[in-house]
C-alpha cells in the first residue's frame, strides 16, 4: 500500500478514487491506509526506540540472556516484557552464544570373543521410590550362574559403597573355592563392554 500511495502522490492530477480505479484497488483500502499513516509512523517510531534501548543494554551486557536484560531494563524503569526482549534479541541477532555441550564419548563395545578370560560378575544399581524419598539397591550378580552374590541398600549412589558391595561378592566367590580372575562388567547385555578395571582372585 505504501508503494501505491507514493505512486499516487507522483500523479497529483489524479484523485485518490480515480487512482484506485486505475490500480484495481478498493478505494476505501487506500483511503484508510493513508489516514492511518500518522498512527503507523508513531508506532514504528516507538518500536524503533524500544529496539534501540534493548540493543544498547544487550551490547553493554554481551553475555547476558534475556532474563538478565529484563531485570537490567527494569532497574532503569523500563517496563519491557520478557517475550518482547527475547524476540527483539532474535531480530537484532544479539542472542549470547550458548556454550557447546560436550558429550562423553561412548565406551568401546567389545565382542564376547574379545573379552579377557576370567569369572565375570555384573554390578547393577536399581532405584526405588519410597514414601520418604528414594533409595538404591546395589546388586552383584555372578554372570555364569545368575546368582546374586551380594546386595546393599543405600540412600545415594557412592563409588565407595559400590566397591564394598563388590568386595563382598568377591569374598563369596573365594569362599566357594573360585580362584580364577574376577572381571566386572557394567550390565548384563552380551554386547556391553567389560569395564577396564578388574580384580585378580
Amino acid at each position: 500500500m505504501d508503494e501505491l500511495l507514493v505512486l499516487w502522490q507522483s500523479r497529483p492530477q489524479l484523485s485518490l478514487r480515480r487512482f484506485a480505479q486505475y490500480a484495481s484497488v478498493p478505494y476505501w483500502r487506500l483511503r484508510d491506509h493513508q489516514n492511518s499513516a500518522p498512527a503507523r509512523f508513531a508506532r514504528q517510531q516507538q518500536r524503533d526506540e524500544l529496539q534501540e534501548k534493548i540493543r544498547q543494554v544487550a551490547l553493554h551486557h554481551p553475555t547476558a540472556g534475556y532474563r538478565l536484560l529484563y531485570h537490567e531494563l527494569k532497574a532503569q524503569s523500563e517496563e519491557i516484557g520478557l517475550h518482547k526482549i527475547r524476540v527483539t534479541l532474535g531480530e537484532l541477532h544479539l542472542h549470547p552464544t550458548q556454550p557447546r555441550k560436550t558429550r562423553k564419548p561412548s565406551g568401546k563395545v567389545s565382542a564376547p570373543q574379545d573379552w579377557p578370560e576370567g569369572r565375570r560378575v555384573q554390578i547393577n544399581a536399581t532405584r526405588l521410590s519410597l514414601s520418604d524419598g528414594v533409595c538404591w539397591i546395589y546388586f552383584v550378580l555372578d554372570v555364569l550362574s545368575r546368582v546374586v552374590l551380594a546386595s546393599r541398600v543405600v540412600r545415594r549412589l557412592s563409588m565407595h559403597l559400590a566397591k564394598l558391595t563388590l568386595d563382598e561378592a568377591i569374598t563369596v566367590l573365594h569362599a566357594q573355592g573360585i580362584a580364577e580372575r574376577i572381571l566386572v562388567q557394567r550390565d548384563g547385555a552380551a554386547i556391553s563392554p567389560v569395564t577396564s578395571f578388574s580384580r585378580a582372585a
